[in-house]
Formats: C-alpha cells, structure tokens, sequence
C-alpha cells in the first residue's frame, strides 16, 4: 500500500518536498469544480500543486467536484473537463493516482436535492463521455453517497472508487467487495508538508 493525500485551494502554500520526506508516495490534486449548469471552473491553485508536487518526486492524480444535476448538464459538464484536462495535464501524467469525479454535497446543498435515479445517469453520462474520450476516470464518494444518492450497479467493474470513510478500517470496502476500492481516504486530519488539517489517503495495490 503506499501513502498519499488530497489537496484543493484550501492548501494553498504545502511543502511538497517535506511531504516526500515524511514518507508520502503521492498527491490527488482538485483541478476543477462544477457549477450546477453545464460549466466548470479551474481551482485557483491546480496549476502550482501539480507542478509542485510532480517536482517533488510525487505520483499525482486530478479530481473534478460534480456539479450536473440531470444527464443533459452532466455531457456538457464532462466536454468542459475533458478540453480543460486536455490544456493542463500532460498524458500519462496521472497515470499514478488516477482522474476521479467527487460526488458529494452537504445536506441542503443541491447535489443533496437531486433524486438517486437522476443523479446516476448524470453521473453515468459524465463518465461516459471521458471514458470515449480515453480518460479511465473513477469515482469519490463517502458510504452515504455511494450507498444511497448512487446506483453504483449501473457502472461497469473497472469504475473504480475512492472511499470516503475517515475511520479505523474501510468498513464500506469489505462490505462491498464486488467493488474495486483503489484508494481509502482514512483522514481529513493528518499534518502533512507544514499544512494542518489535510487529507489523507491509502492506495491499495492491483
């Protein structure tokens, strides 16, 4: 298994390299988010992490924050993402950690609004679209989202996970092993590269 963390603006000034010295393998970068009518926009700090942090010796990975709320949305949405991960991250790149679709939203939000059916084709439509596009693109979610917002039995196998589940073990993993969990985010506390709180996350090997 080896050992990483997940970053977003909220981060703004970590050190890559201490990270790399305290043991850490590899970083999962917030490149952009959706805005709940087809668009997206780029995080303010994507471009100096992920220069940074491929600098420092680190795999890296990308994510985009779902916004879509209906499939017609959600095609827009993924072509916006996919000429916008085109422009900024060279290919390979994010051959170590992966590219995820974060699926969440906090209670009232309007992710939270959208009934489970709607928001899985729109989800299924957004992957879709980068898989056509040659973009093998997971999915972030916590035990809540996964179980209950999603119908995770619409997505083929190779759509991979990336649990949520800040606890001792990844109980959602074990109950659900007809589910590939490639990454366990174990954290949302850890100290890493001078920054407190940050992310943290365990990848498991194929």
């Amino acid at each position: 298994m080896k050992q990483g963390f997940d970053i977003s603006y909220c981060q703004p000034s970590i050190d890559f390299d201490q990270a790399v010295n305290d043991g850490y393998e590899f970083c999962i970068i917030k490149m952009s988010q959706g805005r709940h009518d087809g668009t997206i926009y780029e995080d303010d700090y994507f471009r100096f992490h992920i220069n940074d942090a491929i600098a420092a010796g680190l795999a890296v990975g990308v994510y985009h924050f779902f916004g879509a709320t209906d499939p017609d949305d959600a095609k827009a949405e993924a072509a916006e993402f996919i000429n916008l991960y085109r422009s900024l991250v060279t290919p390979g790149v994010t051959d170590g950690a992966g590219v995820w679709l974060d699926v969440e939203a906090e209670e009232g939000q309007v992710l939270d609004q959208v009934d489970k059916v709607t928001l899985t084709a729109a989800v299924f439509e957004f992957i879709l679209a980068c898989n056509q596009a040659g973009i093998d693109i997971g999915i972030y979610g916590n035990c809540n989202w996964l179980d209950n917002h999603l119908d995770l039995s619409q997505f083929a196998d190779y759509v991979k996970i990336w649990l949520s589940e800040p606890d001792e073990e990844p109980y959602w993993k074990n109950e659900h092993p007809e589910r590939t969990v490639k990454i366990w985010q174990n954290s949302f506390e850890g100290s890493v590269g001078g920054i407190y709180p940050v992310d943290t996350d365990v990848m498991y090997d194929e």
